[in-house]
């Protein structure tokens, strides 16, 4: 007779969490999960791949195993529904809804989204303080946590010390998204340095897209607009979002270039393209930088629905390793 396959379900987790990872369990010797009216994101991600032994490339049928183990339908949305995902309890009844025709690092996105809401009811109606939160909060952690679980730490760090500030390949590496490889490399980047010289990775990188593409004809390409912007540390001055239509790049024969620029001639070569030493100008603060541009291109038709921009100061060797690595055009 084989033995049966135990099913470790989410009750099972919150009843661990609330055992050894609360501040009202006389078991805990170490860092709390629920603090109060509060979730330590971070090491709720890291108990809940351990816990559920997550492998990585995470694949969606890890969770859904875990769903139906955990007695939870995942039930899937047709285009016409326009939220991502939602899920709804019902006692022990717990319904999931996900995009049928989401790409598979959406659908994972929002699955962990949704156990995330779930396992923080779950928590928060065992302790001994209600917790009312803002939605907009809610699904702001709900978020970190789906980025957290989908890409943990420790892969981020293994990867940019062997693969230096390659987005497209993470992506790749790890089948997520886009924007969430870019959100979690910009977040390891604040307590990275590569070994190899001591030094923090001063990146600026800007991922652009057209919102919508996938369901429109040709004859309605939307423009780009500005998706994702994270800065790293390093740079002579801050920047924000509604600051980058300020920046300012002079090449030897012209001046002036903006950021948008930069999109458009992306949009027209429909190819991927690195810029060396170029003049950065942002109020009275001038910087040599490279840039390095890749496109994303639609599969359907030859034209691009993905940019992303990195910028590097010029006496940093990121971008231009990079660059060679993956037989970029280089331009002066």
């Amino acid at each position: 007779m084989t033995n049966k396959e135990t099913k470790i379900t989410i009750q099972n987790l919150c009843f661990h969490i609330r055992r050894h990872y609360s501040i009202y369990s006389p078991y805990t010797d170490c860092d709390y999960v629920i603090w109060y009216n509060s979730i330590n994101i971070n090491l709720l991600a890291r108990v809940f791949i351990s816990f559920f032994k997550i492998e990585y490339p995470l694949v969606i049928e890890q969770l859904l195993k875990i769903c139906n183990h955990s007695g939870f339908t995942v039930t899937p949305l047709s285009n016409d529904h326009k939220p991502r995902g939602y899920h709804f309890s019902y006692g022990k009844d717990v319904r999931i809804f996900i995009k049928e025709n989401d790409p598979p690092n959406a659908q994972i996105h929002t699955l962990l989204h949704e156990l995330y809401e779930i396992i923080a009811d779950n928590l928060i109606e065992y302790s001994n303080n209600s917790l009312e939160l803002e939605r907009q909060v809610i699904e702001a952690k709900a978020d970190e946590f789906a980025a957290r679980v989908h890409v943990p730490d420790w892969t981020v760090f293994d990867w940019i010390e062997n693969n230096g500030i390659d987005v497209f390949g993470l992506k790749d590496k790890l089948a997520c998204s886009y924007e969430t490889a870019l959100i979690r490399m910009h977040r390891m980047m604040c307590i990275f340095t590569k070994t190899n010289s001591g030094e923090y990775l001063t990146v600026i990188s800007l991922l652009y897209e057209r919102p919508y593409w996938e369901s429109l004809p040709m004859t309605e390409l939307t423009e780009f607009k500005l998706k994702s912007y994270k800065k790293s540390t390093g740079f002579p001055f801050s920047l924000k979002s509604n600051e980058l239509k300020d920046l300012r790049f002079h090449f030897k024969t012209k001046r002036n270039i903006t950021i948008l620029d930069f999109v458009n001639f992306s949009a027209r070569k429909l190819r991927n393209t690195f810029f060396r030493n170029i003049e950065m100008e942002f109020g009275t603060t001038s910087l040599a930088v490279d840039i390095l541009i890749r496109n994303v291109m639609w599969t359907t038709y030859f034209y691009p629905v993905k940019i992303l921009i990195q910028i590097v100061p010029s006496d940093r060797k990121l971008l231009r390793e990079l660059a060679e690595r993956i037989n970029v055009i280089f331009m002066n």
